[in-house]
């Protein structure tokens, strides 16, 4: 046998070999440790929830809340770690991590009400048929705000200040009062979901389907207006929904579950989904591990609901013996009560909010400030700032 030849054989299959190691090391998925995925799913209408191992690639998903209908988004709050959830037509809802404690935030949010997204203490919520997005305060208080109308529309995120949605063909951006609405990607032939990576500036974009199988999901970079695809499907996929999970992105296909791709881009990753029998697969959310709600959080957001607007004015003693007018200085600070979060801290006795002739932007406040009065805390900044007062009166009920 000629020695050049068998050498030459023996490179190709270690070359072989080689190739097979690399398509196994690139197929693996290593998850995040101790994060949280929620699907909520139609047929059963339900919510599961699933824990991730960075040792294995098992969601082990068990029902945690039993719903009276179709689960059509899932949104959290950062700040208190509540998980909320829109049911299609009926309300919004928010509960713990582990189901527990479920309440209606609103009820009736919407016929079609499809997306939810939760940013600077405040709900958005979308509505596909309506073609609006609405916000109102996490708590529910108060009548919700239009701030987008005839918008095609479906899921929504946030990063910056900014709102972004997913409908119709594109993908478009607008300030958290809808003002400045623009086109972020354009060309789509059913835009479907939306999420955004706040770490690295970054928007994920999911095409649902189109007439010619156009499942894909768009990465698109903020900073330099970049975008690719990272993901396109070969069969006939039906992407639902969309969230980011450390370095992949999980989505749920309508028919077929939950499924994972690198955020860099690449063919679907194994993942071992046990506990799932849904019907159709609706939304999916996943909260890193720093989100869970303490015992201290649940106490203090508890107080934060008692010392809203509408709670601290309907008082018979509400206004105190002076009333003369003045400027009054919402300031952001550091409040103890609230687990030394910075908080937007009207500084004023909540007693005496009629006084207000304006509200302007004060100082920030690192260390906690110590006062002989309780002051007023707000949920929603723009909704006070550089009001008239006539409209200061009507928002606090004077």
């Amino acid at each position: 046998m000629d020695k050049s030849k068998a050498s030459g054989s023996w490179v190709q299959i270690i070359m072989i070999v080689v190739g097979l190691l690399m398509m196994m090391i690139l197929s693996c998925i290593t998850l995040i440790n101790g994060a949280k995925v929620f699907v909520g799913c139609h047929g059963p209408n339900a919510i599961y929830s699933a824990e991730t191992d960075s040792n294995s690639d098992h969601l082990d998903f068990h029902q945690i809340i039993s719903l009276s209908g179709w689960p059509t988004g899932i949104s959290h709050d950062p700040h208190t770690g509540y998980i909320y959830i829109l049911v299609l037509g009926k309300e919004i809802l928010k509960a713990h991590h582990n189901g527990s404690r479920v309440e209606t935030v609103l009820d009736f949010p919407g016929t079609n009400s499809v997306g939810i997204y939760i940013q600077e203490h405040m709900i958005f919520w979308t509505d596909r048929v309506a073609r609006i997005i609405n916000r109102t305060g996490v708590d529910g208080l108060g009548s919700p705000v239009n701030i987008l109308s005839n918008v095609g529309v479906r899921r929504i995120t946030g990063h910056d200040s900014s709102i972004f949605w997913a409908g119709s063909n594109a993908v478009k951006m607008a300030a958290i009062n809808g003002s400045g609405v623009k086109t972020v990607i354009s060309g789509l032939s059913g835009a479907r979901s939306v999420s955004t990576d706040s770490t690295e500036g970054v928007l994920y974009a999911a095409n649902f389907v189109g007439p010619t199988k156009d499942a894909r999901i768009i990465r698109y970079d903020l900073e330099t207006n970049t975008q690719y695809d990272i993901y396109n499907a070969s069969i006939h996929v039906h992407i639902n929904d969309i969230t980011i999970l450390g370095d992949q992105l999980i989505f749920v296909d309508k028919a077929n579950g939950v499924k994972a791709i690198n955020k860099n881009g690449s063919s679907l990753l194994p993942l071992n989904i046990t506990g799932l029998d849904c019907d159709n697969y609706q939304s999916i959310h996943a909260i890193m591990n720093n989100s869970e709600l303490t015992n201290h959080q649940m106490m203090t957001t508890e107080m934060d609901s008692a010392t809203t607007m509408a709670s601290s004015t309907n008082d018979a003693n509400a206004l105190l013996t002076n009333t003369t007018k003045i400027l009054c200085y919402l300031n952001r600070e550091t409040v103890p009560e609230f687990n030394n979060e910075l908080r937007w801290v009207l500084n004023i006795d909540k007693r005496d909010i009629c006084r207000c002739s304006r509200v302007t932007i004060g100082k920030i406040h690192r260390m906690p400030v110590i006062r002989s009065f309780q002051p007023l805390y707000v949920r929603c900044p723009m909704d006070i700032v550089d009001k008239d007062e006539e409209t200061l009166a009507t928002l606090f009920n004077c």
